[in-house]
């Protein structure tokens, strides 16, 4: 704490809870009216009252606090998001509302599938995959009509054009073939392995948070993924061939373990040198896009036998974030390119027409 605006610095606690995770949370929020009262935001949201010399875990909803709003004119009222979407507390932090009354959740993907009436899907922060009905029996669409759509939380969710019922979903490299019929979840990944606690460069394959799946629309038995690599499988799953070499910079220093010097960090988010967008053309079969968060953009149009770098001139290290083929021309394609993570907040966008 300082006390001359940064003059002079006094250690005021060490409390362990604050530092997991330093570059994901670890955030602090003063009071705008009480000059020892104070928020830290972790895994756990914490208030102190006394300068920071204790601090009390408050009732918070949901887990994993990484943004918390303080009315200026009333202290009292709080607002708190989190990896479970948004609540507010009225009397300081004691008590708060309910996640379950806003569209406050965080997806990252959505799908729509054949039925009628249809569904609509979602890969969900920290609240796995769901679906939901378009339409309920109820007359109003209530929290009954949701229903878990296989396991994960950051990646796909793609129904089965042909039966509904069954779903695959991933996260992290993970794939889940899911059988709502059954109710059971069957492990159709590429390879078994546990990402935690190691960098990329220990394991044999660098599978990305939000790691690329989809079925061909030419051929629902084909499936796509991708890690440094393209993988495909033409047994829903249950095997693998990987149809291309890395198609990244395969940059070693970037695959180091993070995080440091206390603890690693390491949950499969810090992964570099991965293909990030892979996309198939609906006009042309075996015609695959691929776009790798260090930059590079190749194609095949013999389904992964040979692969041409197309890479766009775009900023060095860019994250090429989505490549949608044209429906109408197999020789199209549109490439979205993200580099806010390198405070560059330009949209970047880029079209082919001479495949």
């Amino acid at each position: 704490r300082s006390d001359d605006a940064g003059e002079k610095w006094t250690k005021i606690n060490d409390d362990g809870r604050f530092r997991q995770r330093a570059w994901y949370f670890s955030k602090i929020y003063a009071d705008p009216k009480s000059v020892d009262t104070v928020y830290v935001l972790n895994t756990g949201a914490f208030k102190s009252v006394d300068g920071a010399k204790t601090f009390n875990l408050l009732p918070a909803r949901h887990g994993d606090h990484h943004g918390l709003w303080i009315d200026p004119q009333n202290p009292n009222r709080v607002g708190n998001a989190n990896d479970g979407g948004a609540s507010i507390s009225m009397d300081g932090g004691k008590t708060w509302t309910t996640q379950n009354n806003q569209p406050t959740a965080q997806f990252y993907h959505v799908a729509t599938d054949n039925a009628y009436p249809y569904h609509i899907y979602g890969a969900q922060q920290d609240n796995s995959n769901v679906g939901i009905a378009s339409r309920s029996d109820e007359g109003v669409i209530t929290a009954q009509d949701w229903f878990a759509a296989g396991g994960g939380e950051c990646g796909f969710v793609i129904p089965d054009p042909r039966d509904w019922h069954i779903i695959y979903s991933n996260s992290e490299g993970y794939v889940v073939r899911y059988d709502k019929n059954k109710e059971e979840g069957q492990d159709v990944s590429v390879w078994p392995m546990d990402h935690s606690g190691h960098g990329a460069v220990d394991l044999p394959h660098r599978f990305q948070w939000v790691t690329p799946l989809f079925l061909s629309p030419h051929n629902p038995d084909v499936l796509y993924t991708a890690a440094e690599c393209v993988f495909k499988s033409t047994d829903h799953g249950m095997s693998w061939t990987q149809i291309s070499n890395d198609l990244t910079k395969n940059d070693k220093s970037k695959q180091q373990p993070s995080g440091g010097p206390l603890t690693n960090d390491i949950t499969s988010v810090e992964y570099y040198d991965t293909v990030f967008a892979l996309a198939e053309s609906p006009k042309k079969q075996g015609t695959l896009w691929a776009g790798t968060d260090d930059g590079l953009v190749h194609v095949t149009t013999d389904d992964g036998k040979s692969w041409a770098n197309v890479t766009p001139k775009l900023p060095e290290w860019s994250t090429v974030s989505i490549i949608d083929p044209s429906p109408h021309d197999a020789t199209t394609a549109y490439v979205a390119v993200d580099r806010h993570r390198l405070d560059d907040f330009k949209p970047y966008i880029f079209k082919t027409t001479d495949l």
